[in-house]
């Protein structure tokens, strides 16, 4: 739902009608029972609103909508990596057992941002830039008297920051995963009308997934990295086959 709404009704705030809809999910694999209840799940969280025409129905982004997805915008898109200034951002916390459901937000919260966590309490991220968002989510989460945050560079006393990286993140598994993901795009040509466009939203969906998958490590930690490649890769198809599927799009959601 993010995907189609974040590409083709977001940028000029354009209704979308349910059949242009369910078309795009269930071409992605979904059932459309699954599909209508994203479109409904979508607008009791308040993201979009509809419109009855008749018999039929048409779908607009809310400001809340909106700002979901250009949040999200910002941090998928950069393609070009940020001079890194050798300084982490390190956070201490800790949540009670009996708060399950605030640790799987404050986990998930972390993992968008960027972070690993080398040991149990203890999250680290090269971007300093992304303190705002981490205050937000901690206050948000009721965790400022649990936390202890600080800024500073990695010493020689203790493990190298080669050694820090590997304990953070499991490099190996998302080595794997960013590989799989250049075997399924890298060498694809489809063809004009819906082959381009449900291959234009494949991409455009695992671009979606890499701040939760990448936390986009300087080249001063991970040289030649393939997340670095993959992304690359994909944002290259997605602005080679941007054209075909807006046209794709315009005549599925031309009308009911």
């Amino acid at each position: 739902m993010l995907t189609v709404l974040g590409d083709f009704a977001w940028p000029e705030n354009r209704p979308v009608w349910t059949s242009a809809l369910l078309y795009a999910l269930t071409g992605m694999g979904r059932e459309e029972r699954t599909a209508r209840q994203a479109v409904a799940r979508c607008a009791k969280a308040g993201w979009i609103e509809k419109t009855k025409h008749g018999r039929t129905v048409s779908w607009t982004l809310t400001p809340q909508g909106a700002e979901v997805i250009s949040s999200g915008a910002r941090r998928v898109g950069g393609r070009a990596p940020r001079k890194w200034d050798r300084r982490w951002l390190i956070l201490s916390t800790t949540v009670r057992e009996s708060r399950r459901a605030t640790r799987t937000r404050l986990y998930a919260g972390l993992h968008w941002a960027g972070f690993g966590s080398p040991t149990p309490g203890l999250w680290v991220c090269p971007h300093t830039d992304r303190l705002d968002e981490v205050t937000r989510l901690i206050e948000d989460l009721g965790l400022k008297d649990e936390t202890i945050a600080f800024m500073g560079t990695a010493e020689a006393v203790g493990i190298p920051e080669t050694e820090l990286v590997h304990r953070s993140w499991d490099l190996d598994a998302l080595r794997s995963y960013f590989e799989q993901v250049l075997l399924q795009y890298g060498d694809l040509t489809p063809a004009p009308g819906d082959d381009t466009f449900f291959a234009y939203l494949g991409i455009v969906s695992e671009l979606q997934r890499f701040p939760y998958r990448d936390p986009k490590l300087p080249e001063e930690l991970v040289p030649d990295w393939v997340g670095r490649k993959a992304a690359s890769t994909l944002w290259n198809l997605r602005d080679k086959w941007s054209k075909e599927a807006t046209r794709r799009w315009a005549e599925l959601n031309a009308g009911p």
